[in-house]
C-alpha cells in the first residue's frame, strides 16, 4: 500500500470516528434533557457546544498527546538521540542512520 493511499484511508477513518463521536454526544445530550425536562433541543445545543469544542481541542492537540504518551522529546542535537537507552556511536552516523526529530 502506498503512502498516499494510507493517508487517505486514515483521514477517512478519522472523519468517521469524529462524526460518530459527535452523533453519540448529541444523542446523550438529547436523552438527558428529554428525561429531565421533556424536550430535546436544549440538550442538543449544549451537546453541540461541548462536543464540538472538545473535538476541535483534541484534533488540534493530537500530535502533542501522542508524543507525551510515548515520553518523546524534541531532539536538538545528534548527541541527544538515545535509542534503547544507549548513545549512538559514530559508526552508526557514518552508515547513514538518521533520526526523525523525536527520540523515545
Amino acid at each position: 500500500m502506498n503512502r498516499l493511499k494510507q493517508i487517505r484511508q486514515n483521514k477517512t477513518k478519522t472523519v468517521f470516528i469524529v462524526t460518530g463521536f459527535v452523533i453519540f454526544v448529541l444523542l446523550v445530550g438529547a436523552a438527558i434533557t428529554y428525561f429531565t425536562t421533556g424536550e430535546i433541543f436544549t440538550g442538543i445545543i449544549i451537546a453541540i457546544v461541548l462536543g464540538g469544542g472538545y473535538t476541535l481541542m483534541m484534533i488540534m492537540s493530537s500530535t502533542n498527546v501522542v508524543m507525551r504518551m510515548n515520553h518523546a522529546h524534541e531532539v536538538k542535537d545528534r548527541s541527544e538521540n538515545i535509542p534503547c537507552g544507549k548513545r549512538l556511536t559514530t559508526w552508526r552516523w557514518l552508515l547513514g542512520f538518521r533520526g526523525h526529530g523525536y527520540s523515545l
